[in-house]
């Protein structure tokens, strides 16, 4: 044959896993039970929504890698990446080097790595393993010259957690990759992600091809971190293309070529004119004679009121740097050398403008967190992990004005995780810290983030006004509590509403038994509290006090500090989850105004409000438990129901029994 496909025999029916024990000594049992832990171990290290991205793109990143080091004739690197969100599929494929037989066989094995440590962007043989495990169906096929693989994993998820004791197996599939048709060598890998698990590709809000890419940009190693001269003129990135089949069925497609990390200085938000390097302003500054106030009022106008300051510098200049190499110890300094450490470092004139920028450019779900301030660690051309506060001693808000990426030749972080050694965490933090210090230096020539608003915000500020007058007239609160009417006139539109809401209930006794200790807009949760519930007075009666709790929670001490979550609904709660920001074992209860359309598919909700199901009540008001969140029971107070059921409790218990099929 020309053209050489590998016998269906061959792969079908092989264990990607398989041990080469005799199933019926003794022992295997016990040596399949342990590749399973090993297995978990590895799922459990990826926590992050970008996980599934990451991995994918990276290996196809350093196919085309070994196979640029061949120098082919001809050769023009392609990434193909489809995201289909109806049909909840990530589809990668790569012209690169492709897999051999025995290659596409262990790929999949923990700790098997056929790539060669220094030069490749991932090689610690964990990341195959996430994907073919981590989910409940994985197709991948390869070409490597006359040679075509084709196979299929399903229901590896299902084992690792345990849901099944038959460990999956390949199955042979057709070649079908249309991508590698005139291609001499390639890999195409089609991941199935299951409708209750997560990364939920819906959950960004992200709908166009041209907005996902700017994400993978800034999330995955599609947008590549050279940051140097020497790296940036060995740059070869392939031309990529992307498509997006979104949510209403609408497809986009967009291609483009040497594709790197979105830096911020190129956010379309800025005026060009009003960003600067901390190059031009020392330049310029040479030529003024002064002190730094002198320098600010006489330095050129367009270098005034500058929205924004960048800059990076190579190790060479991070040891001798007068602010950065301060009180730098030899081995630090040697660590920066070693890893050829090298830092961006971007300043922004006001923290809101994050925001802008992901709402109005990128366009994707309020709650993201993808480009702000903040230290972001990277490692061999890509960046590793999440994106880490700066740890300031001292003007601590400007962590959130300052965007520093630290990136180190041959870093290791571990695993999915990305968590890296502890001295280069330590030295890129300090880098960080001192990044700030330097563009603190330059806060003269940068636009002020208070003072009179610009004509813009005015015109804003009225029609904002405006609206508040419509919300008082035609969305009206009336709710009484021992007489007094509420001061909250006006039906909540966001969550620092519902936040207000919830106070004065509890300060007019409708939610009773709650102890605040604290509220934070900093700290992970929004509020720790305990309970109260000392004697029979809070006891749940479906006649007399259908709003109690459960006879358990009636103790004669306050409880344990717990975690309360306020969200304006469960939307926002379950994309939470999703993204991994919070978890659900840790909130024991969450006040929403409303519960949302979209929480379903990530939670099961039932009602407290009908029958006897309050008896079971752990929150004294709670109307709704979130009972299938991972980690334990949440109660939900949905303030909107509450309200109504104290009005009109047989009206409300009616609608429950028909919404929540009680």
């Amino acid at each position: 044959m020309s053209t050489t496909d590998v016998l269906p025999s061959a792969i079908d029916g092989f264990d990607p896993l398989d041990e080469y024990l005799d199933p019926t000594t003794a022992h295997a049992t016990l040596i399949q039970e342990s590749t399973r832990r090993v297995v978990q171990n590895i799922l459990k290290s990826y926590t992050g929504f970008f996980d599934i991205f990451n991995e994918t793109i990276q290996n196809s990143l350093d196919a085309i890698d070994v196979k640029l080091r061949d120098k082919p004739v001809g050769y023009h690197p392609k990434l193909y990446i489809t995201i289909d969100i109806p049909r909840r599929i990530i589809r990668v494929v790569d012209n690169g080097v492709g897999m051999n037989d025995e290659e596409f066989r262990l790929c999949f094995r923990p700790n098997t790595s056929f790539k060669t440590r220094r030069e490749s962007r991932g090689h610690k043989g964990v990341g195959a393993t996430f994907l073919a495990y981590g989910f409940s169906m994985i197709s991948m096929m390869s070409k490597k010259g006359d040679d075509r693989i084709a196979a299929a994993l399903r229901g590896g998820r299902e084992w690792a957690e345990e849901r099944t004791s038959s460990r999956p197996r390949l199955e042979a599939i057709d070649f079908n990759c249309p991508e590698l048709a005139h291609e001499t060598s390639g890999t195409c890998v089609e991941i199935l992600i299951p409708d209750a698990q997560r990364p939920k590709l819906s959950w960004l809000a992200a709908k166009s091809a041209n907005a996902w890419y700017d994400v993978l940009r800034i999330r995955s190693p599609l947008g590549g971190v050279y940051l140097t001269k020497s790296e940036k003129d060995k740059l070869v990135e392939p031309e990529v293309t992307l498509k997006l089949v979104a949510v209403d069925g609408d497809v986009s497609e967009i291609t483009r070529s040497n594709v790197e990390y979105y830096y911020p200085h190129e956010m379309p938000i800025f005026d060009t004119a009003k960003v600067k390097t901390v190059g031009d302003i020392q330049a310029a500054e040479s030529k003024v004679v002064g002190n730094i106030k002198a320098k600010a009022a006489n330095i050129p106008e367009n270098l005034k009121r500058l929205e924004a300051i960048w800059e990076i510098w190579g190790h060479e200049q991070l040891i001798i740097h007068p602010v950065f190499a301060k009180d730098l110890t030899e081995e630090q300094k040697t660590l920066l050398a070693h890893h050829k450490a090298t830092v961006y470092g971007f300043f922004i004139s006001s923290a809101r403008l994050w925001k802008e920028f992901q709402t109005n450019t990128l366009q994707v779900h309020s709650n993201t967190r993808l480009l702000e301030g903040g230290l972001q660690i990277a490692s061999d051309h890509m960046v590793q992990g999440d994106l880490m506060v700066i740890p300031l001693t001292s003007a601590a808000g400007y962590h959130r004005h300052a965007h520093i990426v630290v990136h180190f030749r041959d870093g290791n972080p571990d695993l999915g995780r990305k968590v890296f050694q502890p001295e280069l965490k330590e030295v890129a933090e300090e880098l960080a810290r001192r990044a700030v210090d330097v563009f603190r230096g330059y806060k003269e020539y940068m636009k002020g983030d208070s003072g009179a608003p610009p004509q813009k915000q005015q015109d804003r500020h009225f029609e904002w006004l405006v609206e508040q007058k419509r919300r008082r007239d035609e969305e009206p609160l009336t709710f009484e509590a021992g007489g007094n009417r509420l001061p909250f006139i006006v039906v909540p539109k966001q969550e620092q509403e519902v936040i207000g809401l919830f106070n004065q209930l509890l300060g007019a006794r409708v939610l009773r038994g709650v102890e605040i200790i604290s509220m934070s807009i900093e700290s992970q949760y929004d509020c720790s509290y305990t309970t109260a519930y000392k004697d029979a007075s809070f006891r749940f009666d479906s006649a007399s006090n259908p709003l109690g709790v459960s006879t358990d929670s009636i103790q004669p001490d306050s409880s344990k500090p717990l975690t309360l979550e306020f969200k304006y609904n469960l939307d926002g709660l379950a994309s939470d989850f999703d993204n991994n920001v919070k978890y659900p074992a840790e909130i024991d209860a969450v006040v929403v105004w409303e519960l949302g359309s979209y929480y379903k598919a990530a939670m099961e909700v039932g009602s407290l409000l009908v029958m006897g199901a309050g008896s079971s009540r752990r929150f004294y008001g709670a109307t709704h438990r979130i009972s299938n969140a991972g980690g334990g029971l949440i109660d939900v107070i949905c303030l909107s129901d509450l309200l109504h059921f104290i009005q009109e409790p047989d009206r409300v218990e009616a609608e429950h029994r028909v919404q929540f099929g009680a």
